[in-house]
């Protein structure tokens, strides 16, 4: 399976290079990115956290996250 693309036409940095932080690399990209591409993004990544049996990490539900802190770094009041 294909990893999503970030916003901005960027690739999954949790997929790239896990040795790095996971989060801080993902975090830095989502901040540079516009609230439409953030919501977009978010909508992507919730779809691919369904609830499913797997032997390996959920890496979309720390996207998922991650994108959700970010909005509401942005929108604090929207909450």
């Amino acid at each position: 399976m294909q990893s999503p693309p970030l916003p901005g036409d960027r690739r999954c940095p949790l997929l790239l290079n896990p040795a790095k932080s996971k989060l801080q690399k993902l975090r830095e990209p989502l901040r540079l990115v516009p609230d439409e591409e953030l919501v977009k993004f978010g909508k992507m990544v919730r779809g691919l956290t369904e609830p499913r049996v797997s032997v390996m990490p959920d890496t979309w539900k720390e996207q998922l996250q991650e994108a959700r802190a970010e909005w509401r770094r942005r929108q604090p009041k929207a909450h």
